[in-house]
């Protein structure tokens, strides 16, 4: 039951669209709080089998590549935090509730597709489904804040790794042109217009990641530690505990596009096993790079990749490592971007006509340009990517992974639960509501003491980690 997830085909699907957006903007509000239709073409097949261009192998890398970069990337520091049992246990307790997650999407995307009677294409249209208006904007919000952060957590990478990059060959680059750098290398890339034109993007980005985890592992047998290893917190503050818990929640959220790739898969039905898949590969890597990681630096692990220069041809496999970890970071960029400009793009340009359903390219250029702008600022002014990780992972990751898909599975399938599963969907969002509650607390108040203490915005003299 829970890994089904067909998605037959309204054959009407247009007129009640139609019927849909026809009713009175005081009962249904926008057209952007509407179901979605493929850029407004109301005669596209959606999220029919056979229709789509993305296979289950290509979802399952699409998932990898748009969380596993910025993911693995804080294993070895929140072990260092939770210690052994504590961090292995929220560990697989995460890869578990992906899965769940994953897996309950599926199926409140069928019962959305049945309730709206045509396929729902955005997250937002889970929401509209089952609570209206009123829900369509509450995903909607949680949806971008959450993709925003994103693209300024792989900025904010990418800008680290090309540093690194110049220094291991002996000069030094300001922060804010690496950011720069990164923002213009991007902008050709953004020009791709479906998450369908991406799809060697996600692939690209699953094989560049093995190289730099590779380096990563290989160097850590010579690098120094500072601290001992620990099964239980030695130290840990609460709010230190509940900001690295909250990264481990990250290292497996990306649930946000999960529709949108449903939508463009040619079977649809097997998205659960690409959720499978995607989440078994990403606990692998977690599991070696957190083993190795913490085992050799101990509470010394910091949250971004250490690389040692201190040894002869270190500064080239410091070079190599980095590159190819930026085009890893920057693959994500490319998804995340993707979604965020098109919804940038209906607000502001209106839906897309004809039958190639893509926005005129000037109008694509500007909406890409505003992204890169706004990230590229956002991105020197806050002071840590750890800081940013853990409050995305604590609000808007939290309500989007578990909250919301649990409350639109309450709304639309209680007829397809048994008590005892209704029951336990009702105990997920109570433990989901607490994280939320506790976390936002310790993240926001965590980062606002940084950006109060940190160096100033947009400034060269201090490397952000």
């Amino acid at each position: 039951m829970m890994a089904e997830a067909s998605f037959p085909i309204e054959r009407n699907h247009s007129e009640s669209l139609t019927h849909l957006l026809l009713r009175p903007s005081s009962e249904h509000g926008t057209a952007h709080d509407s179901p979605s239709t493929n850029h407004g073409d109301a005669e596209s097949p959606g999220m029919s089998d056979g229709h789509g261009t993305i296979s289950c192998m290509g979802a399952a890398f699409m998932i990898v590549s748009i969380i596993l970069g910025l993911g693995v990337l804080g294993i070895p520091w929140a072990l260092s935090t939770l210690g052994w049992c504590l961090g292995f246990f929220l560990l697989f307790t995460s890869a578990g509730g992906s899965i769940y997650s994953g897996f309950l999407i599926a199926r409140v995307t069928k019962a959305a597709a049945k309730v709206l009677r045509i396929h729902p294409q955005k997250y937002k249209d889970l929401g509209f489904a089952a609570y209206g208006v009123a829900g369509s904007r509450t995903v909607r919000t949680a949806q971008y804040a959450f993709l925003g952060g994103a693209i300024v957590a792989v900025q904010m990478t990418a800008s680290k790794s090309l540093r690194q990059v110049v220094g291991a060959l002996g000069h030094d680059l300001c922060l804010v042109d690496c950011n720069a750098i990164i923002a213009v290398a991007m902008l050709p890339v953004m020009q791709l217009q479906t998450l369908s034109d991406v799809t060697w993007v996600a692939l690209l980005g699953v094989i560049t990641i093995i190289i730099p985890l590779g380096i990563y592992m290989s160097q850590l047998p010579r690098q120094k530690s500072s601290g001992n290893t620990y099964h239980v917190p030695a130290e840990s503050s609460m709010i230190d505990v509940a900001s690295a818990a909250t990264t481990m929640f990250f290292a497996y959220q990306g649930q946000t596009i999960f529709p949108e790739i449903i939508s463009e898969m040619k079977t649809p039905s097997e998205f659960p096993a690409a959720v499978v898949g995607g989440t078994a590969l990403m606990t692998l890597a977690y599991v070696i790079v957190g083993t190795m990681g913490y085992n050799q630096l101990g509470s010394s692990a910091e949250y971004l990749m250490k690389w040692d220069n201190d040894n002869n041809g270190s500064e080239t496999r410091t070079i190599v490592a980095n590159i190819f970890l930026i085009v890893h970071v920057l693959t994500g960029y490319t998804i995340n971007g993707n979604v965020m400009n098109q919804a940038i793009a209906v607000a502001v340009v209106g839906t897309a006509k004809g039958p190639s359903t893509r926005f005129p390219r000037a109008a694509w250029l500007c909406v890409t340009l505003c992204t890169l702008c706004v990230s590229f600022v956002l991105s020197n002014l806050i002071p840590t990517l750890g800081f940013l990780i853990a409050v995305l992972g604590a609000t808007c990751g939290t309500m989007l992974t578990f909250i919301i898909p649990v409350a639109c599975a309450l709304k639309l399938l209680p007829h397809d639960m048994s008590p005892r599963e209704y029951k336990s969907h009702c105990i997920v969002l109570g433990l989901s509501v607490a994280v939320l509650l506790v976390g936002s607390y310790a993240t926001i108040f965590k980062l606002a003491k940084g950006i109060a203490d940190g160096p100033p915005a947009f400034s060269c003299s201090v490397s952000k980690t």
